[in-house]
């Protein structure tokens, strides 16, 4: 079973550099410069192709991701980490020299930067080319099958809860960047006019708004004290999302602890699934406080601002009172 902890900075796990590997008629060929053969072709749970690339074979297990560019590989290496290796034909190799060589040599670090810097758009449209790692999730506490028994809900500190049975999300099982949760409906919170055959959307609004907020803390490394201000909160739905079997959250983070500890403009993506098919998910946008007094200091700040507002608005309101009394 994989190990369910809290990642250490850094994330010391994942390889130092991308694991590349070429196929010529079903053998396996290590390119000069490229690291050890760590697997089989095919043999991690993502292999990424670039578009104009042609794969000659993979392992059945291994989801085929399609790249459009070193920047997209780079991405997606920053999320996957160990889980995804570089697929480059010798033939591609020969059309595209430069372009093979800034891929493979990519490092965790650089990679880790790209995707710091990309834009949330960018990076949700990359996230959307990724089913679920289904070997890992089968290795892990959470429920994916019907019948299998829910884990324990998730610290109420990571979603900023008082009492716990309010949390709608479970224990975490991290793999990389990415953190998922199952959904646990029971909570007091709700109280809705009717029952419903399948998980009610504003519910599931709660919960996805609850593992974003978890997915900062735990692969962010939010510490405990830091705080949150929404800002946005894009969602969709794409079907009902059935009450009799597993319900799976995947969330990531753009949250890293910011070198002047100040705050920050940041966003998590959360996506939901449900027998492996993506049923809903949500860009969401927020102030990330990394104490209690820099909220304070946002808060007077913004008080500031509505109450300027309030006296002007009032000025306005008593000048067209005074007029309307005058006619």
């Amino acid at each position: 079973m994989k190990e369910n902890r809290l990642p250490s900075k850094g994330f010391p796990d994942d390889p130092d550099s991308l694991f590349c590997f070429s196929v010529n008629g079903g053998d396996s060929a290590q390119s000069p410069g490229d690291p050890p053969p760590a697997s089989v072709a095919g043999g991690r749970p993502y292999t990424l192709v670039f578009e104009n690339d042609a794969l000659a074979a993979a392992d059945g297990g291994s989801s085929v991701i399609r790249a459009a560019s070193r920047k997209e590989v780079a991405i997606l290496f920053g999320i996957l980490g160990r889980d995804c290796e570089l697929h480059i034909s010798p033939g591609y190799r020969q059309e595209a020299p430069v372009l093979c060589e800034e891929a493979a040599g990519l490092s965790f670090g650089q990679a880790s930067e790209e995707l710091r810097a990309a834009d949330m758009e960018h990076v949700h449209d990359l996230l959307r080319k990724l089913p679920l790692n289904l070997s890992g999730l089968l290795s892990s506490p959470l429920a994916v099958k019907e019948r299998d028994p829910l884990p324990e809900r998730a610290d109420r500190r990571y979603v900023h809860k008082k009492n716990g049975g309010n949390t709608l999300i479970s224990e975490p099982f991290i793999d990389g960047r990415l953190v998922h949760f199952n959904l646990i409906e029971r909570t007091e919170e709700f109280i809705f006019d009717h029952d419903s055959d399948h998980v009610q959307g504003m519910l599931l609004l709660e919960a996805m708004r609850q593992a974003s907020i978890a997915v900062t803390h735990i692969a962010g490394e939010l510490p405990p004290s830091g705080l949150m201000a929404l800002s946005s909160y894009y969602n969709k739905f794409y079907t009902y999302i059935e009450r009799s079997a597993p319900v799976v959250f995947r969330a990531f983070t753009s949250y890293a602890l910011p070198p002047d500890g100040g705050e920050t403009e940041d966003y998590a993506i959360c996506q939901v699934f449900q027998w492996g098919r993506l049923v809903a998910e949500a860009c969401l946008q927020a102030i990330v406080f990394m104490n209690h007094e820099q909220y304070e200091a946002k808060r007077e700040r913004t008080t500031k601002i509505s109450q300027r507002s309030k006296r002007q608005f009032d000025t306005k309101i008593d000048a067209l009172l005074e007029k309307q009394g005058g006619l």
